[in-house]
């Protein structure tokens, strides 16, 4: 229920900015419309088959989606508030969980919730080594952080310059 009303009330928030030519506004309510199909297959899937190992990556997969575009929508509305480039980094994190960390892992877990065999078991850690250290050279980069779907571009000064190694990670 509370996946139904957070999905409701960013695309109602979505809504309200038609017209405005800094947000996507189709882009943004298609994604979260994605989102709950996601978050709702994958919470069907663990409540039919608890032991399903895709459940809980759909699961996560949606909301994740699901909250960038909420955390979007906040930072959207926050202006220059002092906490809003805190709130644009997590829905950076939350976009590289839904995509691509959460479609390669359905797509590598699909149909059963294990790799297709035991030599794709590597693929699926390195998949999850090479985001973690995705997301932390991102997060200790200086530079601004944009999130394109609304517009934002905002401030952010991480605790080390990594940005010779943030692009070819961001090639990945």
């Amino acid at each position: 229920m509370v996946l139904l009303i957070g999905s409701a009330a960013t695309a109602i928030s979505v809504v309200g900015h038609q017209g405005d030519s800094r947000v996507e506004v189709p882009f943004v309510l298609f994604s979260v419309l994605g989102g709950t199909g996601l978050a709702l297959t994958g919470l069907l899937l663990l409540g039919l088959r608890p032991g399903h190992r895709l459940g809980p990556v759909l699961g996560v997969t949606g909301l994740a989606l699901i909250l960038e575009f909420a955390l979007r929508e906040i930072a959207f509305a926050g202006g220059s508030a002092s906490w809003v480039p805190v709130v644009v980094l997590l829905s950076l994190v939350s976009d590289v969980t839904w995509f691509p960390l959460g479609i390669v892992l359905v797509l590598l877990l699909f149909p059963d919730g294990r790799p297709a065999s035991p030599r794709w078991r590597w693929l699926v850690r390195f998949v999850l080594a090479l985001e973690v250290l995705r997301l932390s050279v991102r997060a200790l980069a200086d530079g601004p952080l944009e999130a394109e779907s609304h517009g934002l571009k905002v401030d952010w000064s991480g605790l080390s310059s990594a940005d010779s190694v943030s692009g070819p990670l961001d090639l990945l």
